[in-house]
């Protein structure tokens, strides 16, 4: 049999939840039933690009030429044709947008999967109708969480039965096992004191993150906690006001924000206890990420972070936007060693058991031969 070609398609290729989806699932695709691709709308490629690369799997870059391109379409339909691609499979709302228009055209057509990973709405009468369509002619629809289905088909009007939910995979190959080497090797990365206990974050530093709140649980927990140090991981539109706000706020030296990391898990072990701001989630890595190396997680209670965190189980969830509760929960777990260690070593089985990488490449693997049966 031969393998059939599969073009993944995306908008960029830099460090982000589902790219770092994508890469997971072109690498570990069964290469004797098929051949995936990547196709990135954008030059942003890094540090993707040439990891996929690495492990034998070809990216073709379409090159964005403003903010709106059409012709990207035009370009992409004929990569699918030149590649003679059996199935299109698209990443987030532009990608879908641009893999629908393309796989249109008559020349020949061909099936693709879409994909929907936040609940964040298309902005404008316009770009919700474009989205809408691209949802309604697409084979199938994958949301990464529960919450994420239920959005995507009250907001796109969508059958649910179209609509699959296959949750992000982790891969648990890459977690420390010598955690107390890993905790000193990531805390000399990081440059932290040897005997400090660490809050962490990590994620893109923008508005749906709400970074600023972290910032402010900083302050407030740090207060009579001489060891306690704040890490926020990441980089964004937000980095400057962020700094600002830690001055402004008296933190010196009790939060870090050391930018952007592509060694994220290697930083991990480092921390203590995890902490998502977020006004929004789809199904969030860096939380699953964080559960896999064993750290209690205090996150809010946004899309689907409630399907993987379990209350007074594996972490705390609290509203989006409670500065009392967040600090509240935090707090509870640096002054309660035990409550800490329990609720980090079950994080790390539900990981194990509910989410493994290899479970999500199974699940879409699946739906790639019912999508082309």
């Amino acid at each position: 049999m031969t393998a059939r070609r599969i073009a993944l398609v995306v908008g960029q290729l830099q460090m982000g939840g589902a790219e770092r989806q994508l890469f997971e699932l072109a690498v570990r695709l069964d290469r004797a039933k098929y051949a995936p691709f990547v196709v990135c709308l954008s030059q942003v490629v890094e540090p993707f690009a040439t990891r996929l690369r690495e492990r034998g799997v070809d990216v073709e870059v379409i090159a964005r030429r403003g903010h709106r391109d059409p012709g990207r379409a035009w370009r992409l339909a004929r990569i699918l044709r030149q590649r003679d691609a059996h199935l299109a499979h698209s990443f987030l709302l532009a990608a879908n947008a641009y893999t629908w228009t393309a796989s249109s055209f008559p020349w020949p057509s061909r099936p693709y999967i879409a994909s929907s990973r936040t609940c964040i709405p298309a902005r404008g009468w316009f770009a919700r109708r474009v989205h809408t369509m691209a949802f309604r002619s697409a084979r199938r629809v994958i949301a990464n969480s529960r919450r994420v289905m239920e959005f995507t088909r009250d907001t796109y009007g969508l059958d649910a039965g179209r609509i699959r939910v296959i949750p992000n995979g982790v891969d648990l190959s890459g977690v420390a096992q010598d955690m107390p080497a890993a905790r000193a090797a990531a805390g000399a990365a990081l440059k932290l004191p040897p005997d400090a206990v660490v809050v962490g974050g990590m994620g893109r530093l923008s508005t749906e993150k709400n970074p600023h709140l972290f910032v402010e649980l900083a302050a407030r927990v740090t207060r009579g906690r001489q060891r306690v140090l704040f890490v926020l991981v990441g980089d964004g539109p937000a980095m400057r006001d962020l700094r600002a706000l830690v001055v402004s706020l008296g933190l010196g030296d009790r939060l870090l924000l050391p930018g952007a990391r592509e060694d994220v898990s290697r930083l991990l072990p480092a921390f203590d206890v995890f902490v998502s701001t977020s006004n929004t989630e789809g199904m969030p890595n860096a939380v699953m990420e964080a559960m896999a190396a064993g750290l209690p997680v205090v996150a809010t209670r946004v899309g689907g972070t409630e399907e993987v965190v379990e209350e007074g189980e594996t972490g705390f969830l609290v509203k989006a936007g409670d500065l009392g509760a967040l600090a509240d929960r935090t707090g509870r777990l640096l002054d309660d060693e035990d409550l800490l260690r329990r609720l980090g070593h079950r994080g790390r089985s539900r990981i194990e058991s509910g989410f493994p990488v290899e479970k999500m490449v199974a699940a879409t693997a699946a739906l790639y031969d019912e999508a082309l049966s």
